[in-house]
């Protein structure tokens, strides 16, 4: 990604679905490389062992109050809230566990 989206200066939507490993799970790294985006849609499907993630790196002022991007992690999936909210989630009224959404209301609407 570091070498594809520099060459790419007018880009102001980016959606992805990509398998991926455990480093795609890097807001800080995600923040360098589409802060000149306008929206940002993704799903990270993420081969790994690890339940629990950390989504600290996604809580920052640029994530949250600039681009007011949410993210959310479930069933070893990463993904941008609320465009790749999973329709079974909705239709079980079940919120992920990780998440950096202000509320549950997003996943509601």
């Amino acid at each position: 990604m570091e070498r594809f989206l520099p060459n790419l200066p007018y880009l102001t939507d980016l959606e992805l679905c990509v398998h991926s490993r455990n480093d795609f799970i890097d807001g800080h790294r995600w923040q360098l490389l589409t802060s000149g985006l306008k929206t940002f849609n993704f799903n990270f499907q993420i081969v790994s062992d690890q339940q629990e993630v950390n989504l600290e790196s996604f809580r920052s002022a640029f994530w949250l109050e600039e681009k007011y991007w949410y993210v959310a992690y479930d069933n070893n999936c990463l993904f941008s809230v609320p465009y790749f909210i999973p329709i079974n989630e909705t239709i079980r009224n079940l919120v992920p566990l990780y998440r950096t959404t202000p509320d549950d209301q997003i996943f509601y609407e």
